[in-house]
């Protein structure tokens, strides 16, 4: 796939998602079917929070943003990795949540503050 399809692939999700789901369509478990990487979410993310001035539509970008974290920690939650992950948590071998996840969850604390 192209960057730039990939890239309004990320731009209809991160400000669309919402909407979109209502009317039956999951944009958020469509992209984490294909792709894996939350990173590219959130610099894309961050790169329209930036460029938006409209404070409705920035709500809307981090509204998404927040349910493609819980999507994402879920699916990881699933996977094998994950699974590890919770077996060593037991054992007291925590590392803590992944850093694409932390770096997401700053991106909606930072901006989900200056909104308010």
């Amino acid at each position: 796939m192209s960057e730039e399809i990939y890239a309004h692939q990320i731009e209809e999700l991160l400000l669309n998602a919402h909407l979109e789901s209502e009317g039956g369509i999951d944009l958020i478990e469509e992209y984490f079917d294909l792709y894996s990487s939350l990173d590219r979410i959130t610099e894309y993310a961050e790169e329209l929070l930036r460029q938006e001035s409209n404070k409705e539509a920035q709500a809307a970008v981090i509204k998404n943003l927040a349910e493609c974290i819980v999507v994402k920690n879920q699916r990881d939650q699933r996977s094998l990795v994950g699974i590890f992950r919770r077996y060593l948590k037991r054992w007291g071998f925590s590392d803590g949540k992944r850093g694409e996840i932390r770096r997401a969850e700053k991106l909606v604390r930072d901006f989900g503050k200056d909104s308010c």
